[in-house]
This record gives C-alpha cells, sequence and structure tokens, in this order.
C-alpha cells in the first residue's frame, strides 16, 4: 500500500498589523517570530497561506521501518527534568483555549489554559487541569468551579489571540476578566458562567469528578476537574454539523508549544490506497 497526496492550496490575506499593545506583551512572553508557522505580534509577513500540503514520506509502505534520528537518547527521571510543565508543554501540543468561570458571587473570570484536551467522546468529557500559584495560593479558576461544579471551554482562533491570552493578568477576585481585557461576554445556556463571543466554538461544561495531585513532600500542587459537555455552540462560518467538516482554511487555529504559539497554515492529507 501507498499514500496518495494532496496538493491543493488557498490564499488567505493577512491581517493588519497589530497595535502597540501587542509588542508590550512579547517583551513578558516567549513568542516566537519565526515565518510563517509561528503567529507573532509586531512585524508580520505579508501573505499568510493556508496550504494542504504533501506527507511527509510519500513512498513510504507499511512494513517499512521509518527513519530513527542519529542523535543519542538520554533518559531522565522526571524530577531531573529542568522545568516539568515546560518540558510537556513543548512536546505535547495543543490548541489555544479559553476557560471562563463565574465566582460565588458573580464575578466572571476567563484564563488561557494549556492543559485541556477531550479525554472521552462518550459521554464527553473536557478535562483541564488548575496548577497552583507559584506562592502556592489557589487561582481564582479553581476557587470558582469549586463554588459553582461547571466552566466553559472556547477554542482561540488568530482574530482575537492578543486578547485571550492577556487574560493571564493576575487581576484580583473581584475583577471581571471579560471586562478588563475586552472580551466580548456571550450568555451561556446551561452553566451561568459566560462564553467569549469572539469565539467559533465553545462549550459548556459539568463537573463529573476531580482529582488533586500532591508533590514528594504532600504539597498539593493541582488539580484536574473532568467535565462532561452539556451544550455545544459552534459558529457556522466554520463548521458544518450536515457533513461534519471544520472549514480550517476560515477557523484559524492558534496552537500552543510551550511559551510560543503557532497558527496551523497547512493540513496535511493521509489517504490509504491499494
Amino acid at each position: 500500500m501507498s499514500l496518495s497526496l494532496t496538493n491543493s492550496f488557498v490564499k488567505i490575506p493577512a491581517t493588519k498589523a497589530l497595535s502597540a499593545f501587542g509588542n508590550s506583551i512579547i517583551s513578558k512572553r516567549n513568542i516566537s517570530r519565526t515565518v510563517p508557522n509561528h503567529f507573532f505580534f509586531g512585524k508580520k509577513p505579508e501573505k499568510f497561506e493556508v496550504k494542504r500540503v504533501e506527507i511527509p514520506n510519500a513512498t513510504w509502505k507499511k512494513g517499512t521501518p521509518q527513519k530513527i534520528p542519529s542523535g543519542k537518547i538520554i533518559s531522565y527521571e522526571p524530577k531531573d527534568i529542568f522545568n516539568m510543565i515546560k518540558f510537556t508543554k513543548g512536546t505535547l501540543l495543543s490548541a489555544t483555549t479559553l476557560v471562563s468561570t463565574v465566582s460565588a458571587d458573580g464575578v466572571a473570570n476567563t484564563a488561557p489554559f494549556a492543559f485541556c484536551n477531550c479525554i472521552c467522546p462518550n459521554p464527553p468529557i473536557i478535562s483541564i487541569t488548575v496548577h497552583k500559584k507559584p506562592d502556592g495560593s489557589l487561582k481564582d479558576t479553581q476557587v470558582n468551579i469549586d463554588a459553582t461544579k461547571e466552566f466553559g471551554v472556547s477554542i482561540v482562533s488568530d482574530w482575537f489571540l492578543e486578547s485571550a491570552i492577556s487574560t493571564n493578568a493576575n487581576l484580583p477576585p473581584e475583577e471581571d476578566e471579560f471586562e478588563k481585557i475586552g472580551i466580548t461576554k456571550m450568555p451561556s445556556s446551561v452553566i451561568k458562567a459566560p462564553l467569549p463571543a469572539q469565539s467559533a466554538v465553545s462549550f459548556e461544561c459539568k463537573v463529573v469528578s476531580s482529582t488533586t495531585f500532591t508533590d514528594e513532600n504532600g504539597n498539593e500542587t493541582s488539580v484536574v476537574y473532568n467535565g462532561q459537555v452539556v451544550k455545544i455552540h459552534a459558529n457556522e462560518e466554520f463548521y458544518n454539523n450536515k457533513t461534519g467538516e471544520f472549514d480550517y482554511e476560515k477557523f484559524n487555529l492558534i496552537a500552543r508549544v510551550d511559551g510560543h504559539y503557532s497558527k496551523i497554515n497547512n493540513i496535511i492529507n493521509v489517504d490509504f490506497v491499494k
């Protein structure tokens, strides 16, 4: 068996240059300026293309061993890794998501999350991991979820990347991140927390279980919340439920690799043929 190729592409016009606000963030966050794969603040390429590209190894056949890197493999104990959070975020790519919650007093909160994924399709379960602050105190997200047993998850696209990642600001619990940063609120259907209107896809979740984790000294470091999806919101411009297909040439998804944000600019179709 061999693999067929797809090579059609669609050109997407570049967006306008971003404001000086974006440049101020660059000094605080490690955002790659590599082009064309990485989305960045400041100077941008004249055009941006979304391509359907050829698979990397078109002549490969089943049963044939593929390339093994020539470098030496060094094995580590987890405790010996320089920064475990950085290491996992640098290897396990994830979509950039916003998690929205509301406090017991009704104050809305939203924050970007890298440790967020669907862990079961039936029933649909989304898992998020909330870490403690560097000083060991609880983040507003954890306090809010513990109080309400619910949260929202929204997917980030390039048209609101700047405001989305700026919700990482360390604001006091009584301040509304949506209003402070400039994220437009969209009412949820089931949960109390609002959703970002800028997002093309959002999930409303009810917590079904949670697990806390501790370090070797018994100190709690993080908590994992598993939330069952009770409502999904998808913009018809990007998703067709009759076919189950997304229009990725419009979706402009942002992936996260460590502190870098990468704009998805190519799709690889792998079709097995005889």
